[in-house]
Parts: structure tokens; sequence; C-alpha cells
């Protein structure tokens, strides 16, 4: 799932228990562009190891990543993620923007 709206875009998210990191990075790098440097933000769902996972994935394969924060999925996020879930979002630097 890609959504893009505005100068903010959604890599993805997948739910549950069988969220797979490598290909929500994959999704997320198709649609970042290389020659811009961008600030990332992963949420998820009581799957700390599946978002650091997914962060490794994305710093190993984007070299202009200014910042890649992970967090928790709040409340109504997380109900519809599901114990497991993902999240991945990023927007370019500030700067780029214009």
């Amino acid at each position: 799932m890609t959504a893009k709206k505005g100068r903010f875009s959604l890599a993805g998210i997948t739910t549950g228990t069988g969220a797979k990191p490598p290909a929500l990075g994959k999704v997320a790098l198709r649609n970042m562009d290389r020659e811009k440097t961008y600030r990332i933000f992963i949420a998820h769902g009581a799957n700390i190891e599946g978002a650091q996972e997914l962060r490794r994935y994305i710093l190993s394969r984007h070299t202009r990543v200014h910042s890649c924060h992970i967090t928790e999925a709040g409340p109504a996020l997380g109900v519809h993620l599901g114990p497991g879930g993902l999240v991945l979002g990023f927007v370019p630097q500030p700067e780029q923007l214009n």
C-alpha cells in the first residue's frame, strides 16, 4: 500500500504477526528519490525487532537519510495494526521541499 498526500509519503503498512520488514522496506525505497535526503518514521505494534530490522534495511540501502525514528504505534493505529504490525513513513528534509 502506498499513499502520497502533499509532501508526506506513507510507504506502507503491514499488519499483524505476518509483517515482513524487507518487503515493506522495498516498497519504501521504490518511492524514495535517491537524490533526496529523508526523515523516516517507523511505528510498530509490539514488534521492536521488526522495526529495528526495517530500520537497518532502509539505512543499508539509502545513503541519504537524515534521521530514522522508531516509536510504538499509539492505541488508535495499534488497534488497526494488531500485534506485530509495522508502519513506515518518510518526508524529505525541509530544505528539499522547495
